[in-house]
């Protein structure tokens, strides 16, 4: 993450571009979080080594922004959902997508007990943001949260089911680690006038494509 986006930030200045769209991530503000919505207003503070990898590049890009006047912006993406993921260490978040009407027999493992609120945001919603920073003339802001639904563990479960009575989501009770930090994305959304499906009708959707 570090040299790869500093080598291109360092490009970006003698090739005059206009703008560098940096797609951070929630985890500047830990990688765990407390219950609480964190707004682009809370304390930065990362705690694994990938967090404070994309903090890093927030600031650099800022310095950036300053001494060379480079238009840089930061999107903090919560934990993103979609389709067609493989081989990733966390794969319920595509699963929950790729498995529905698929006859697939094998659970889906969700690693968060069911009162867990996990904050969640489609891929596809996140190209559009990203296109969104790319574009826009004037940006109020350099750092923003991606709007994201905050979704209860059991919740995505009974969803999911719902709409598959062949699929089973199981839970992790007994695990006591806490959630990911949960995005508070309306800087973004008002900024925006963003508005996005929500996960109910990207499951659904997602029903209708194999039917």
């Amino acid at each position: 993450t570090i040299v790869g986006s500093t080598n291109l930030l360092n490009a970006a200045v003698p090739f005059g571009a206009e703008r560098f769209v940096f797609g951070s991530s929630m985890s500047v503000y830990g990688s765990e979080g407390n219950g609480v919505p964190l707004s682009e207003d809370s304390s930065a503070g990362p705690t694994d080594l990938y967090g404070a990898a994309k903090r890093y590049v927030e600031i650099y890009g800022e310095t950036i922004s300053k001494t060379k006047g480079l238009n840089f912006t930061a999107l903090r993406i919560a934990t993103v959902v979609g389709p067609g993921a493989r081989n990733t260490a966390s794969p319920w978040r595509s699963d929950i997508f790729d498995r529905l009407s698929s006859g697939a027999r094998q659970p889906i493992v969700i690693p968060y007990p069911e009162d867990a609120v996990l904050s969640l945001v489609h891929v596809e919603d996140v190209a559009r943001m990203l296109i969104s920073l790319a574009l826009r003339e004037n940006m109020p802001s350099q750092i923003y949260n991606t709007p994201a639904e905050n979704c209860r563990a059991l919740d995505l479960k009974c969803m999911v089911e719902a709409l598959d009575g062949s699929l089973r989501v199981e839970l992790d009770n007994a695990n006591q680690r806490r959630t990911p930090p949960i995005a508070d994305g309306a800087k973004f959304a008002v900024a925006f006038a963003y508005e996005a499906p929500s996960l109910a009708e990207r499951l659904r959707k997602a029903v209708k494509t194999r039917v």
